[in-house]
């Protein structure tokens, strides 16, 4: 994934406080209240996750936030920014991709991300600078002069997703990014966000794959029946909880043993065993599993494979997918 990526420009940003502020935000759309009170707070330079059922107003959110949608009631503040005050200057903060999208057909990878940096008002001095540049960030360099309806899936998302880069955003907003992408076009996304963050953009991404978030984000919001359920970094939302993780530890030997002590350490419940295998759900932080896993080395007790069967988060959300289809 490659291309030489820069340090953005920090003029007319706040370098304090959080990014992106929401307060009781309300929407209504076809009759139906979508937000009821919606809040959430991301911190600058945060991976915040999203998540939440098809239908819980993930997608109606990001449309608020990016200007796509007026809300009917609630404060959104970008970068300090009143959303109802100053929708040009939130705009030009805000780089926005949709779930699905659709690009002008007939015309090269370069014509069109042209196209639409000049709708994002790139002055013409710069445009096929900042276009070349963008290219090369999303790897799509060796592609400029091929028509946009000759790319694959897992290329289009990136294109999109220059598309969303193309003015220099602080912030992105992707509305399930990886949703139809194949595994390799997924890593590739997902590495590419990675070095986007690193260099500051604020990244928030909607989504109900949670593999794809739980290693990823460092923040995380529940959105349910429109309103966040839980939020925080994943440790604050696991300790609020009392989110139990689902491991799997494959022992060299002695699994009575191994099984005798488990079931002395702290944060660790319902041990299973199975041959060699032990299953155990853990209620502790990843670095005091990791102090686990050190003792159990320290004590003769090797292991050769351990594995995360079910993150607390996924019972989380699966706990409010079943409210949901309780209360439909």
């Amino acid at each position: 994934m490659g291309g030489k990526v820069t340090q953005p420009a920090t003029g007319g940003r706040r370098e304090d406080g959080p990014v992106l502020e929401v307060d009781s935000l309300e929407k209504e759309l076809g009759g139906r209240r979508v937000l009821r009170g919606f809040g959430m707070t991301v911190p600058r330079g945060a991976v915040y996750g999203l998540i939440g059922a098809n239908g819980a107003g993930k997608t109606t959110t990001l449309r608020v936030l990016a200007t796509l949608l007026k809300p009917d009631g609630g404060v959104v503040k970008v970068d300090g920014v009143d959303l109802r005050e100053a929708v040009r200057e939130v705009r030009r903060k805000i780089g926005y991709m949709p779930e699905t999208f659709g690009f002008p057909l007939g015309i090269t990878v370069r014509e069109c991300l042209g196209f639409y940096a000049r709708a994002f008002e790139v002055p013409t001095r710069n445009l096929n600078g900042v276009v070349d540049d963008v290219l090369e960030v999303v790897d799509l360099s060796d592609r400029r002069d091929d028509l946009v309806e000759s790319l694959s899936k897992g290329m289009r998302q990136k294109l999109a997703l220059a598309r969303a880069l193309v003015h220099d955003p602080q912030i992105l907003l992707l509305d399930e990014p990886a949703a139809s992408l194949d595994p390799r076009a997924r890593y590739e996304l997902r590495i590419l966000l990675l070095e986007l963050n690193r260099i500051g953009k604020t990244i928030v991404i909607s989504s109900h794959i949670l593999p794809d978030l739980t290693d990823f984000c460092t923040h995380v919001g529940f959105l349910h029946r429109g309103r966040m359920a839980a939020c925080g970094t994943l440790e604050e939302v696991g300790r609020h909880w009392r989110l139990l993780r689902r491991f799997r530890v494959r022992f060299m030997a002695e699994p009575a043993r191994a099984h005798l002590r488990l079931l002395q350490a702290p944060y660790v419940e319902r041990v299973e065993v199975g041959g060699l295998v032990l299953e155990f759900d853990y209620a502790g932080t990843e670095e005091e599993f990791s102090r686990l896993l050190v003792d159990l080395g320290r004590e003769g007790l090797l292991f050769n494979r351990v594995e995360e069967v079910s993150s607390g988060l996924d019972r989380l959300f699966f706990h409010m997918l079943e409210e949901e289809e309780a209360g439909a």
